[in-house]
């Protein structure tokens, strides 16, 4: 198994990510979760002075919005963006990782970033979260970088791109009640 980095060291895939993608970062706040959350807040802070950032480890975000969703726990109710690192996953993990993106992006951010590295994309032992687990929860593909033999993956999610508002649904299609006594 491929040696995965630890929060001391810089990821040159994950730089790269966050680099080409910094207008996804914007906001006064940012939860950052994960292995790497601190150099990432770091990184996002040197991008991006006006955001602060506020890193957890992966088990500690579960404890806080999962396990115990006390809204009080968390210094903002509402983050501007949550960027969950998820630098390995077994099979006794996804239901967890699952959890944890579902409560941010219902209830704790406006936009979540998931950070996804696996080591080959069909191997059999994995990935065990693919493309289409993010496309379940309304995530879309922004990039994937491909080094090593390793592929990471950066997902979007936005509820305000989520889904566009149709044409039919403004007050111009509307029934009109005044006009209705006559």
């Amino acid at each position: 198994m491929k040696n995965l980095p630890t929060h001391d060291v810089p990821d040159p895939v994950v730089d790269e990510l966050l680099r080409d993608n910094t207008s996804l970062l914007a906001g006064d706040c940012a939860l950052i979760i994960g292995e790497q959350a601190t150099w990432v807040g770091d990184r996002i802070s040197q991008f991006m002075p006006q955001t602060s950032c506020k890193a957890l480890s992966f088990d500690k975000a579960c404890q806080i919005f999962i396990d115990k969703p006390d809204r009080s726990a968390n210094d903002n109710n509402r983050w501007c963006v949550a960027v969950l690192l998820q630098m390995k996953c077994d099979r006794s993990q996804k239901k967890s990782i699952g959890a944890l993106l579902s409560r941010l992006r219902d209830v704790h951010a406006d936009r979540v970033l998931h950070i996804v590295f696996s080591e080959d994309e069909h191997s059999e032992t994995g990935p065990y979260w693919s493309l289409a687990d993010s496309l379940q929860m309304g995530f879309s593909l922004v990039q994937k970088i491909q080094r090593g033999g390793g592929i990471t993956s950066l997902y979007e999610y936005s509820i305000r791109d989520y889904k566009t508002s149709p044409d039919w649904l403004n007050s111009r299609h509307w029934a009109h009640p005044h006009l209705w006594i006559q």
